[in-house]
Formats: structure tokens, C-alpha cells, sequence
């Protein structure tokens, strides 16, 4: 029995017999004239008060010109970047709008100041129990921020791990996987760490910053890159997205996490025409916010923070 039809059934079970008990204390309230207890008095008596039903999503936050995605299953909780420094606020007020007090997971792609800038801020609000890194290579923009999330986490006794092709982590309902991580490539958006999650028969692709040199090695070694969602890589830039790579995911969904008036022009034109070509709904976060992608009665459903 897979654990949501477990869990669906011990809900029923728990229902069905606080029911049987709550006659029970009616008729034995009634006769003695006491006030007949709720619901919730007759759970936590039993010690059975059941937690909150917890959704199963994945959400592209909003943090300006940078990248941070949530990934949340069953009261686990995955982060994918930190964003920028100047949207670390941002960053945590969302987390928390969630009730997240620890992070089991926080995936490090690469080391620029867009992805890990609000590393400071997240690890002083939050607990980090697992971190996942690229090589920490000195001389980078972002090589400090990393050493210091390293040495943090470890002395909260948590686990720090080089990304590796094939690394699985489970955060409740979703299985994340290092799809793929090339540290010898030259250019530091290259060295991107390739993600995908896969829930029910939904999968996400998470792109980082990732140009076509990245997508073309993932094509040549097989690796399976088709998604129902994909996280463009590198804001939508031209240098990323080629259309032969978009036409092998071939996903239903698009997401570009980018900042409002940016002066780097993401996203690209081109880049936008080539996932129209592929019949992808576009979403971007300058235009919708923050986007969550609810899994809900075997549906994606997409929400967005607003509407223009």
C-alpha cells in the first residue's frame, strides 16, 4: 500500500472511531447533564489529534533578477537557491508565510550572487539539516557564501554533500534527483547543477542557469529531460533554451524566474517564441509574482501571486 492510501485510510479509520466514542460520551454526557465535548477534545484525549493536511507543491518564488524555488510535500520542505541578497526579506517572509521552521534540504546550484545571495539571511531564520553544493571553488563571486552555509550547517551538526550525477533525496511525495553536474565546464552557468523532481506522474526540471553547452550534454547522455514543468534556465537569456532541448522536455508548463525591467533584457524574445513554437504556457515571475504548482486529485494546478 503506496503512503497516501495509508494515510487516507488511517484518516478514515481515526474518523470512524472518534465517532463511535463521541456517542458514546453523548449518552454518557447527557445522562450526567455535562456539556458534550467537540471534536478536537475528543482527538487530543486520545492523543490522536490529527496534523493538518499538508499540501504538495512546488513554488518559483519570487525574488527579483535571481532564483528560488520551494518544494513542499507532507511537512517536508526543499529549497533550490536563495536569490539575491537585496530580496533575502522577500525570501524568508514566504517561507514563513508556510509555518517552515527547518529546511531538510537546501540545494546550492552554482556560485553566483543571484542564486545564493540570501544564503546568510535563510541559514540565521532557519534550520538547515541537509545541504548540497557544487564545489566550492575560490576565486568565485559567490565562494564565501557557500563556505560559510558549508561551515554553518556542519556546525549544527547538519550533512553537507557534493552534488553528484544520480544523487535521490525525498522530501515527502517527491523524489529529487541530480540529473546532471559537469564542474569541468568552463563557464560557471554551465557547472549548474541539473535537478528534476517527480511526484505521482508529474515531473519538474530545474535549469539553474544552465546555457545550450549544458542542455546539449544532458541530450548526448540520455538522460531522460521530459517534464510536465520546466524552470528555464538562466532567466530566459539567449544563451539557454535551444529548441531542440525545449522540444525533448516538451513541457506543458514554462516558468521563467526573472526580474521586473531587468537591465539584462531576460527574457530573450527568441527565447519566448521558441516555447510558444512548442505549445508551453508561459509564466513569468516579473508579470505573475510568485507561481505554485499545486499536485492536487491527480491534477497540476497552477496559481500565480497576481494577476496584471
Amino acid at each position: 500500500m503506496d503512503a497516501k492510501r495509508y494515510k487516507k485510510l488511517k484518516r478514515i479509520l481515526l474518523i470512524t472511531l472518534a465517532a463511535l466514542i463521541t456517542i458514546v460520551v453523548f449518552v454518557i454526557s447527557f445522562a450526567n447533564s455535562n456539556n458534550i465535548p467537540d471534536w478536537n477534545d475528543i482527538y487530543r484525549s486520545m492523543g490522536l489529534l490529527p496534523e493538518e493536511e499538508k499540501a504538495d507543491f512546488v513554488r518559483f518564488l519570487d525574488v527579483g533578477q535571481g532564483d528560488s524555488i520551494l518544494i513542499s510535500s507532507n511537512g517536508y520542505n526543499a529549497v533550490i537557491d536563495t536569490g539575491p541578497s537585496e530580496s533575502a526579506d522577500e525570501l524568508i517572509e514566504e517561507l514563513q508565510k508556510e509555518n517552515i521552521e527547518e529546511i531538510d534540504v537546501l540545494l546550492l546550484t552554482h556560485l553566483h550572487f543571484d542564486h545564493v545571495g540570501g544564503i546568510e539571511q535563510l541559514i540565521e531564520n532557519f534550520k538547515i539539516k541537509n545541504l548540497i553544493i557544487p564545489d566550492l571553488t575560490s576565486g568565485l563571486e559567490g565562494y564565501a557564501a557557500g563556505k560559510a552555509a558549508k561551515e554553518s550547517v556542519l556546525a549544527a551538526n547538519g550533512g553537507v554533500f557534493r552534488a553528484q550525477e544520480g544523487m535521490n533525496v525525498d522530501i515527502g511525495d517527491f523524489e529529487i534527483t541530480v540529473l546532471g553536474y559537469y564542474p569541468e565546464m568552463k563557464e560557471e552557468n554551465d557547472r549548474s547543477i541539473i535537478t528534476a523532481a517527480k511526484i505521482e506522474d508529474f515531473r519538474f526540471l530545474f535549469m539553474a542557469d544552465a546555457h545550450e553547452g549544458t542542455e546539449s550534454r544532458l541530450i548526448l547522455e540520455g538522460i531522460n529531460v521530459d517534464s510536465d514543468v520546466i524552470k528555464i534556465g538562466h532567466h530566459g537569456s539567449r544563451t539557454s533554451s535551444g529548441l531542440d532541448f525545449l522540444k525533448a522536455v516538451s513541457p506543458q508548463y514554462a516558468v521563467i524566474s526573472v526580474g521586473a525591467d531587468n537591465s539584462f533584457n531576460h527574457p530573450n524574445g527568441a527565447i519566448i517564441t521558441r516555447l510558444k513554437s512548442i505549445n508551453a504556457q508561459v509564466y513569468r515571475t516579473d508579470n505573475s509574482g510568485s507561481i505554485t504548482f499545486y499536485i492536487e486529485d491527480g491534477e497540476l494546478k497552477p496559481q500565480t501571486e497576481y494577476k496584471n
